[in-house]
């Protein structure tokens, strides 16, 4: 017999500062609530998609060589 089912994909808001292992955490601790006389059950499949901003690499500077030209286009 197949199952019927709808997948929902939810996208979380999570404080700055998160790791991929505290991200994992939190969804795991999360009450999940879905109430309907309709569903019977519910699961996490996977966690599709994560964007942890670094802040550590926002703060370094980046070497800009003043002789690099490689770049520019020289025209024939």
């Amino acid at each position: 017999m197949d199952d019927t089912y709808a997948y929902v994909a939810v996208k979380l808001y999570l404080k700055s500062g998160q790791t991929e292992d505290s991200i994992q955490e939190i969804i795991q601790e999360c009450d999940y609530s879905f109430v309907h006389d309709d569903i019977i059950e519910h699961e996490i499949i996977e966690i599709i998609d994560t964007q942890i901003l670094e802040e550590e690499a926002s703060l370094e500077v980046d070497y800009v060589d003043p002789f690099d030209v490689s770049d520019l286009f020289f025209g024939d």
